[in-house]
């Protein structure tokens, strides 16, 4: 044996932006466009395929390490994986949502099924693009020059504005998982306020549902004197323990920090003297027939103020 050693052969390299860690040892995958943007459209409907799964300990879509492809190619599915990701992350946190606060916060519940309704636009651009992608079978074209044809750029092209409303709407049910009541609703309210024109609408949607339960209360307390409010989510408050003697002074109260920030203190606190003085009527003055003049137009008159942007 002698004291020099040849060095064993390298094999071919690989081609610069080339991902070739397959997981057998074996060759890289090629694989066709058409085949690829199939595999992608199904990420972005949360469902596995042959290149892309759903890792649920890296909380994302990893690709088949046997799978080649170009760097622009890599790139482009990295960005396309965000989505899919974000989409797969906020179909999870509503139904987390739904099925943990059933029980704990009417607006919690009103957030999340707003935020099941905003996907249903992203849906309808999936459909056309599945549609684009069946309508040129094997890569061929699907009209005179290609322009129709669905190809990996068109793509990316197609979903950079769901991408970003997916993003904001993402952020939005993350930042709003602890809170409740006005704190809740001050946060909605506050993502309607900043941003571009298609984020300020898609905002502004989620804000109006999630708030109804709390307009709903606002209504039963100013025309009912009642308090609907099985979760302690309004900004009056009701001590109980206090005598009907002292029902004026000493039963109802305020929340400040549960008064979300599209109204003002000041107009709170004539939501708690109106519905605190339709109270005061309807159980220290019994034997009266009570009727609301509340309803139809006088109704939403009433509680329009206390809407945001109203």
């Amino acid at each position: 044996a002698g004291s020099t050693s040849s060095a064993a052969p390298a094999g071919p390299a690989p081609r610069l932006g080339w991902h070739v860690a397959g997981a057998s040892g074996g060759p890289p995958t090629r694989i066709c466009e058409q085949r690829l943007l199939r595999d992608l459209l199904h990420a972005l409907q949360g469902v596995d395929s042959d290149g892309f799964r759903y890792d649920k300990a890296e909380i994302r879509f990893v690709v088949d390490p046997a799978l080649a492809l170009s760097r622009p190619a890599w790139c482009l599915v990295q960005r396309v994986l965000e989505l899919a990701d974000l989409h797969v992350q906020l179909c999870r946190a509503t139904s987390d949502a739904l099925e943990a606060e059933s029980g704990r916060s009417l607006l919690q519940q009103a957030l999340s099924e707003a935020l099941r309704d905003q996907l249903r636009d992203y849906y309808k651009v999936l459909a056309m693009l599945m549609a684009k992608a069946d309508a040129a079978p094997g890569g061929a074209q699907a009209s005179p020059g290609g322009l129709s044809e669905l190809t990996l750029r068109r793509l990316w092209a197609w979903l950079q504005a769901p991408l970003e409303r997916m993003r904001l709407l993402a952020s939005l049910s993350e930042a709003c998982v602890p809170l409740r009541g006005g704190a809740l609703a001050s946060t909605v309210y506050g993502c309607s306020r900043v941003g571009d024109a298609l984020a300020q609408d898609a905002c502004t949607a989620v804000l109006h549902r999630t708030v109804a339960p709390l307009l709903a209360m606002v209504r039963a307390w100013m025309t009912e004197g009642e308090l609907q409010d099985p979760f302690g989510e309004f900004f009056v408050c009701a001590d109980a323990s206090v005598q009907l003697e002292e029902l004026w002074t000493k039963m109802y109260s305020l929340d400040v920090e549960m008064v979300p920030s599209f109204i003002s203190l000041e107009l709170a606190r004539k939501i708690l003297l109106t519905g605190k003085s339709v109270n005061f009527i309807r159980l220290c003055c019994p034997g009266q027939e009570w009727q609301s003049p509340a309803t139809g137009e006088a109704l939403r008159g009433q509680t329009s103020a206390c809407a945001p942007g109203g």
